[in-house]
Protein backbone atom coordinates (compact mmCIF):
# COMPACT_ATOMS: atom_id res chain seq x y z
CA UNK A 1 0.00 0.00 0.00
CA UNK A 2 2.96 2.34 0.57
CA UNK A 3 3.78 2.52 -3.13
CA UNK A 4 0.29 3.34 -4.43
CA UNK A 5 -0.39 7.05 -4.71
CA UNK A 6 -4.17 6.90 -4.79
CA UNK A 7 -5.30 3.33 -4.19
CA UNK A 8 -8.73 2.40 -5.42
CA UNK A 9 -11.20 1.45 -2.70
CA UNK A 10 -11.03 -2.15 -3.94
CA UNK A 11 -7.21 -2.15 -3.81
CA UNK A 12 -7.35 -0.76 -0.29
CA UNK A 13 -9.81 -3.48 0.78
CA UNK A 14 -7.87 -6.31 -0.83
CA UNK A 15 -4.28 -5.39 -0.01
CA UNK A 16 -4.52 -3.74 3.42
CA UNK A 17 -5.14 -7.07 5.15
CA UNK A 18 -2.03 -8.78 3.74
CA UNK A 19 0.31 -9.72 6.57
CA UNK A 20 3.73 -11.32 6.65
CA UNK A 21 5.70 -13.33 9.14
CA UNK A 22 9.31 -13.18 10.27
CA UNK A 23 11.49 -16.12 9.31
CA UNK A 24 14.86 -16.55 10.95
CA UNK A 25 17.47 -18.93 9.56
CA UNK A 26 20.29 -19.86 11.90
CA UNK A 27 23.37 -22.00 11.78
CA UNK A 28 24.11 -23.52 15.18
CA UNK A 29 26.84 -25.78 16.46
CA UNK A 30 25.79 -28.26 19.14
CA UNK A 31 27.79 -30.56 21.37
CA UNK A 32 26.31 -33.47 23.28
CA UNK A 33 22.78 -33.01 21.95
CA UNK A 34 20.40 -35.93 21.58
CA UNK A 35 20.07 -36.71 17.88
CA UNK A 36 16.76 -37.32 16.19
CA UNK A 37 17.25 -37.74 12.44
CA UNK A 38 19.34 -35.31 10.39
CA UNK A 39 16.18 -33.53 9.19
CA UNK A 40 13.36 -32.79 11.63
CA UNK A 41 10.11 -30.92 11.22
CA UNK A 42 8.60 -30.07 14.60
CA UNK A 43 4.92 -30.56 13.79
CA UNK A 44 3.76 -29.45 17.26
CA UNK A 45 5.34 -26.05 16.52
CA UNK A 46 3.19 -25.71 13.40
CA UNK A 47 0.03 -26.39 15.44
CA UNK A 48 0.81 -24.51 18.67
CA UNK A 49 2.77 -21.77 16.87
CA UNK A 50 4.98 -20.54 19.72
CA UNK A 51 6.39 -17.18 18.70
CA UNK A 52 9.73 -17.79 16.94
CA UNK A 53 9.77 -21.48 17.86
CA UNK A 54 12.05 -23.76 15.84
CA UNK A 55 9.90 -25.30 13.12
CA UNK A 56 12.53 -27.29 11.23
CA UNK A 57 16.22 -28.12 11.44
CA UNK A 58 18.73 -30.00 9.35
CA UNK A 59 22.20 -31.42 9.80
CA UNK A 60 23.50 -31.19 6.22
CA UNK A 61 26.32 -33.64 6.74
CA UNK A 62 23.82 -36.09 8.25
CA UNK A 63 21.49 -35.77 5.28
CA UNK A 64 24.35 -36.76 2.98
CA UNK A 65 25.35 -39.80 5.05
CA UNK A 66 25.26 -42.98 2.96
CA UNK A 67 22.23 -45.10 3.86
CA UNK A 68 20.48 -42.28 5.74
CA UNK A 69 17.19 -42.98 3.94
CA UNK A 70 16.88 -46.37 5.60
CA UNK A 71 15.69 -47.05 9.17
CA UNK A 72 19.14 -48.52 9.91
CA UNK A 73 20.87 -45.42 8.55
CA UNK A 74 18.78 -43.09 10.70
CA UNK A 75 19.34 -45.31 13.76
CA UNK A 76 23.11 -45.21 13.13
CA UNK A 77 23.00 -41.41 12.78
CA UNK A 78 21.02 -41.09 16.01
CA UNK A 79 23.69 -43.11 17.88
CA UNK A 80 26.51 -40.78 16.78
CA UNK A 81 28.10 -38.57 19.42
CA UNK A 82 30.02 -35.35 19.21
CA UNK A 83 29.53 -32.08 17.43
CA UNK A 84 26.72 -31.37 14.97
CA UNK A 85 26.12 -28.28 12.89
CA UNK A 86 22.48 -27.60 12.11
CA UNK A 87 20.63 -25.05 10.08
CA UNK A 88 17.25 -24.22 11.54
CA UNK A 89 14.23 -22.06 10.84
CA UNK A 90 12.21 -20.07 13.38
CA UNK A 91 8.90 -18.40 12.60
CA UNK A 92 7.11 -15.51 14.32
CA UNK A 93 4.40 -12.95 13.68
CA UNK A 94 6.26 -10.05 15.33
CA UNK A 95 9.91 -8.98 15.04
CA UNK A 96 12.27 -10.29 17.75
CA UNK A 97 15.72 -9.22 18.89
CA UNK A 98 18.76 -11.32 18.15
CA UNK A 99 19.13 -12.01 21.88
CA UNK A 100 15.54 -13.27 22.11
CA UNK A 101 15.93 -15.50 19.05
CA UNK A 102 19.16 -16.97 20.46
CA UNK A 103 17.45 -17.59 23.81
CA UNK A 104 14.67 -19.52 22.05
CA UNK A 105 17.34 -21.59 20.28
CA UNK A 106 19.03 -22.28 23.62
CA UNK A 107 15.76 -23.41 25.17
CA UNK A 108 15.09 -25.65 22.18
CA UNK A 109 18.50 -27.34 21.98
CA UNK A 110 19.94 -27.11 25.51
CA UNK A 111 16.70 -27.70 27.45
CA UNK A 112 14.93 -29.81 24.83
CA UNK A 113 17.81 -31.91 23.42
CA UNK A 114 20.30 -31.75 26.32
CA UNK A 115 23.03 -30.03 24.31
CA UNK A 116 25.99 -29.37 26.58
CA UNK A 117 26.97 -26.35 24.47
CA UNK A 118 25.36 -24.39 21.68
CA UNK A 119 26.98 -21.69 19.60
CA UNK A 120 25.07 -19.58 17.08
CA UNK A 121 27.39 -19.30 14.08
CA UNK A 122 25.04 -17.14 11.97
CA UNK A 123 21.53 -15.75 12.24
CA UNK A 124 19.46 -13.91 9.60
CA UNK A 125 15.84 -12.73 9.87
CA UNK A 126 13.65 -11.56 7.01
CA UNK A 127 10.07 -10.46 6.55
CA UNK A 128 8.50 -13.28 4.57
CA UNK A 129 5.79 -13.10 1.89
CA UNK A 130 2.80 -10.91 2.68
CA UNK A 131 -0.34 -13.00 2.33
CA UNK A 132 -3.98 -13.21 3.27
CA UNK A 133 -5.32 -15.24 6.16
CA UNK A 134 -6.63 -18.70 5.24
CA UNK A 135 -10.17 -17.35 5.60
CA UNK A 136 -9.48 -14.46 3.21
CA UNK A 137 -7.81 -16.81 0.76
CA UNK A 138 -10.87 -19.05 0.96
CA UNK A 139 -13.05 -16.05 0.10
CA UNK A 140 -11.24 -15.84 -3.24
CA UNK A 141 -9.07 -12.74 -2.71
CA UNK A 142 -6.61 -14.03 -5.32
CA UNK A 143 -9.35 -14.08 -7.97
CA UNK A 144 -10.67 -10.67 -6.89
CA UNK A 145 -7.18 -9.28 -7.56
CA UNK A 146 -7.09 -11.14 -10.86
CA UNK A 147 -10.28 -9.32 -11.93
CA UNK A 148 -8.59 -6.00 -11.05
CA UNK A 149 -5.68 -6.76 -13.39
CA UNK A 150 -5.15 -3.99 -15.92
CA UNK A 151 -7.64 -1.58 -14.31
CA UNK A 152 -6.14 1.91 -14.54
CA UNK A 153 -3.06 0.33 -16.18
CA UNK A 154 -2.08 -1.53 -12.97
CA UNK A 155 -0.94 -5.17 -13.01
CA UNK A 156 -0.21 -7.23 -9.90
CA UNK A 157 2.28 -10.10 -9.99
CA UNK A 158 4.29 -12.16 -7.54
CA UNK A 159 3.74 -14.59 -4.74
CA UNK A 160 1.32 -12.44 -2.72
CA UNK A 161 -1.35 -12.67 -5.42
CA UNK A 162 -0.75 -16.28 -6.43
CA UNK A 163 1.26 -18.55 -4.16
CA UNK A 164 4.81 -18.75 -2.90
CA UNK A 165 6.07 -21.58 -5.09
CA UNK A 166 8.00 -20.73 -8.24
CA UNK A 167 5.75 -22.90 -10.47
CA UNK A 168 2.61 -21.20 -9.10
CA UNK A 169 4.08 -17.70 -9.59
CA UNK A 170 5.23 -18.54 -13.13
CA UNK A 171 1.85 -20.01 -14.07
CA UNK A 172 0.09 -16.94 -12.67
CA UNK A 173 2.41 -14.63 -14.60
CA UNK A 174 1.74 -16.61 -17.79
CA UNK A 175 -1.99 -16.25 -17.09
CA UNK A 176 -1.44 -12.47 -16.77
CA UNK A 177 0.34 -12.38 -20.12
CA UNK A 178 -2.56 -14.23 -21.77
CA UNK A 179 -4.95 -11.76 -20.09
CA UNK A 180 -2.95 -8.80 -21.43
CA UNK A 181 -3.29 -10.16 -24.96
CA UNK A 182 -7.10 -10.14 -24.72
Amino acid sequence: MRVLRSPLEEEQRLFSSLSSEYYTASLVELKGAVRHSPYTTYMAQWVERPEHGVIVDMDTSGVHTPGIRTPEGVAAYDRLEGRQTKSCIQLGKEPASKARLEEILRQHYVDGFNASTMEVLALKTWNYMPRWSPEEGGEGRHWEVFHLQGVAGMWYAGSSVSFESVPAVMEYNELLLRQMDN
